[in-house]
């Protein structure tokens, strides 16, 4: 019995001391740890403060002085009746002047007067010998007209007729405005006709059997759905075909040295090269080499 008591007491010492020891050890890892950083803000999404970062300047587009001049262009006839001009004479020189922009050839808008009787078509093909006819050598184009896009509002207007080999094609601009809307959407339903018009003229017509169901039927929704693309890349391709085939004269940047004589950009510094830096007495080996020798006596 004593001898269990013994072994009872030694073990239940033993415990104690390795549960002191071990308390001892948490104290002093607990003393020796460093100090929790403080928490971390929340991540917020919060617009930075104004004037944090410069803002960037405005891209300052070319002038009209960089690029060459064609001597020729694309006519966009406006065809003035007895109950006004096809389209408004100031947007059809905007319009020119966007589609001069992107296809780099010459483009302007020319008003001609007709009277209301005749037949179209007959009135049309003598419109459009007429302008690639005249002299516009006081409008900046000496070689004339090559191309011509004729814009009419006469009644019995086809919505798009084309002739690529005399090189001219006419839209009906009154069937652009029967589909109604406000003035904002009528000039972008303008804008696609005309271009389509000279898709048409490069002997890529968009959906023709649309265009048949649209000369009877022009509601705004199917308007639209005639109107769904202004003008294919497809289109662009055979357009520079035509342009080439036609004769005109493209559109392309001056070179350098014309716009830097122009003043449109600053003419380049001259490049001097930086003179070779000498190494310093201390940094050469050689005079390292000197140095350690010269202190030292000359061997035997």
């Amino acid at each position: 019995m004593k001898t269990l008591k013994l072994r009872f007491f030694a073990v239940s010492g033993t415990a104690a001391l390795f549960a002191a020891a071990s308390a001892l050890c948490q104290v002093a890892a607990a003393a020796d740890a460093p100090e929790l950083a403080p928490p971390r803000p929340a991540h917020t999404t919060a617009p930075a403060a104004p004037g944090a970062r410069p803002a960037r300047p405005p891209r300052r587009g070319l002038p009209p002085e960089a690029f060459t001049q064609p001597t020729n262009f694309v006519a966009l006839v406006n065809v003035a009746r007895a109950n006004g001009d096809a389209v408004p004479q100031d947007w059809l020189e905007k319009q020119a002047a966007s589609m001069q922009r992107s296809l780099k050839t010459g483009f302007m808008a020319v008003r001609v007067e007709l009277p209301d009787d005749g037949d179209a078509l007959p009135a049309l093909r003598a419109l459009a010998s007429r302008v690639m006819s005249t002299d516009f050598a006081d409008k900046g184009f000496p070689d004339g007209a090559k191309l011509a896009v004729i814009l009419d509002a006469a009644p019995g207007m086809p919505p798009i007729i084309a002739s690529p080999y005399e090189g001219w094609s006419a839209m009906d601009a009154g069937w652009v405005r029967r589909g109604g809307g406000d003035d904002k959407l009528q000039a972008e339903r303008m804008g696609k006709r005309v271009w389509q018009a000279l898709g048409a003229l490069c002997g890529a017509s968009y959906r023709p059997e649309r265009e048949a169901v649209m000369r009877y039927c022009p509601t705004p929704e199917s308007l639209d759905d005639c109107l769904s693309h202004n003008f294919h890349p497809l289109n662009a391709n055979a357009f520079s075909t035509v342009a080439r085939a036609a004769g005109l004269s493209p559109v392309r940047l001056r070179p350098r040295a014309e716009l830097e004589a122009l003043g449109i950009i600053k003419p380049r510094g001259k490049h001097q090269p930086a003179p070779e830096a000498k190494p310093a007495a201390s940094e050469s080996p050689m005079a390292t080499d000197e140095s350690d020798s010269a202190g030292k006596p000359a061997a035997k």
